[in-house]
């Protein structure tokens, strides 16, 4: 693969990196020329090398999409679909990647985050799987039926409330109204279906959805304090890092480069506290090759800075893997729901940032 389409997180953000590639991709799928080539890459790249470069840049951008996808399947109480919809998610945003901060497919000027960009596709998919699944099949119909049926059986006859039904409940008294007799699995599986097409609709009919991007989606109180004492167990620098990598944290930190981060005079201040971190302090010149302001990149190219005082760029990202490792070990040890962690850490790592930023006066 040509160097230049390898991820350096060293020299470039993530949205820079996925902004240049929108058009790499783009000039292979459609045959314009590559900005950083001057020629078609459909034309002179084999089918081999077309396949490397799309599964590279997709692993670049899958992580991003799962967490979009995650918190939308929590919100809107999709678990039992939530298969289908991340894989319907990954194709729609990755049939839509060429147009990613493209000047060729916007009418407006300026930039997006590459989160920002997945939000925008998270809809579609959900009405195609829920579609799929809820309507066109005679069966799932069929099942509708009956669970309604035995639903105005219990209400009637037992007067609790539809909405406070069980699966369970369903499965005891469906011989009453039916022949057909569905399992547990079966009933809680099309009562999700059936929810979800009915938070379809709602979404649908909600044209404030510039609103909806920007809502977190809260998880119960039973996960959010579990991952409180998960959070307040790590180093005001460990959450730092944590919490910027994840992009919960302020315009200033948001998609800087990591040599940009090394330098920056209020992140050494939490790094000089760490009993850690400052070991591994340095003073030394510094490149940073896409330097930004308030999220926007400067223009003028690359900035030094000579003999400066910075943390090492390597412990950042050495810290950023055991912070991710410490996660996956959490929540292995206390058995939690993939779904229930995603839409949790959204709520969380926005208040601790919040913390950060007031202990440490965080701009």
């Amino acid at each position: 693969m040509i160097k230049s389409f390898y991820y350096n997180p060293v020299e470039e953000c993530k949205a820079d990196y996925l902004t240049r590639m929108a058009k790499v991709i783009d000039s292979i799928r459609n045959g314009v020329e590559a900005p950083e080539i001057g020629v078609s890459l459909r034309e002179i790249l084999s089918e081999e090398e077309k396949r490397e470069v799309a599964d590279y840049v997709f692993g670049i951008m899958m992580p991003t999409i799962k967490e979009e996808g995650c918190y939308y399947i929590r919100k809107n109480g999709m678990k039992a679909i939530a298969d289908d919809y991340l894989n319907q998610l990954y194709l729609e945003v990755w049939k839509n990647f060429h147009k990613f901060n493209n000047p060729s497919y916007k009418e407006t000027e300026g930039t997006c985050s590459f989160r920002t960009f997945v939000k925008i596709y998270t809809k579609d998919p959900a009405r195609t799987v829920t579609n799929n699944e809820n309507g066109v099949s005679k069966r799932a119909g069929y099942k509708k039926s009956i669970i309604k049926k035995t639903q105005r059986y219990i209400t009637n006859n037992y007067g609790i409330d539809v909405d406070d039904i069980t699966a369970e409940d369903i499965f005891a008294n469906m011989k009453e109204v039916s022949a057909t007799q569905l399992s547990v699995n079966d009933i809680a599986k099309t009562m999700s279906l059936m929810m979800s097409r009915a938070g379809m609709e709602d979404i649908e009919n909600n044209c404030d959805y510039a609103t909806e991007m920007e809502e977190l989606y809260i998880a119960s109180q039973k996960i959010t304090d579990i991952f409180h004492a998960f959070v307040n167990k790590l180093r005001p620098m460990q959450r730092f890092i944590f919490c910027q990598n994840f992009g919960f944290c302020s315009e200033k930190y948001d998609d800087i480069t990591l040599a940009q981060l090394a330098c920056d005079a209020d992140f050494l201040k939490i790094v000089k506290e760490d009993v850690i971190g400052k070991k591994h302090l340095v003073t030394s010149d510094v490149q940073i090759d896409a330097p930004r302001k308030n999220g926007s990149v400067i223009q003028g190219g690359p900035i030094v800075l000579c003999n400066v005082e910075h943390i090492d760029v390597n412990f950042i990202t050495h810290q950023r893997v055991r912070c991710r490792d410490l996660i996956v070990e959490f929540v292995k040890e206390k058995g939690l729901d993939e779904y229930d962690v995603m839409s949790s850490l959204t709520q969380i790592l926005g208040e601790t940032w919040d913390e950060l930023s007031t202990q440490y006066g965080l701009r």
